[in-house]
């Protein structure tokens, strides 16, 4: 957990706003990979 996003579980656990800014990050990921899959014709 913390190497991929820089904060420790029970950081993450006890914090909503953590949590948000964590699942923020994942979406802008998925969405940078989804585009590059859709350039490369995969």
């Amino acid at each position: 957990m913390f190497s991929s996003h820089n904060m420790s579980f029970p950081e993450y656990v006890h914090s909503l706003d953590k949590k948000m800014e964590v699942e923020k990050r994942r979406e802008q990921e998925y969405r940078k990979a989804k585009q590059w899959l859709m350039e490369a014709g995969v």
